[in-house]
């Protein structure tokens, strides 16, 4: 056993942006606490406001916009919040 890292490709998303990726994060959003409104895969008023909460809750830059940095605290919060 040894210890090693990987890198996972994450699109930068933010208002405007649609499709699966978006989904996607609402989907984790939702799961977490942070309600984006309709998981309809358009990132809109609601996930802006969502993502931003998460990102102030997270100790993170606040931009409003989700890439890897928003990608990372939310495998950690999530992964907190089951150890909890």
């Amino acid at each position: 056993y040894f210890p090693y890292t990987y890198q996972v490709p994450v699109a930068l998303l933010k208002i405007g942006n649609y499709g699966p990726q978006v989904e996607h994060m609402q989907q984790l959003l939702k799961a977490n606490g942070f309600d984006p409104g309709d998981v309809d895969g358009k990132f809109g008023d609601k996930t802006f406001a969502a993502l931003k909460a998460f990102q102030t809750a997270a100790g993170i830059g606040v931009d409003g916009e989700w890439g890897g940095e928003s990608f990372k605290a939310m495998w950690n919060y999530k992964n907190k919040k089951t150890e909890e």
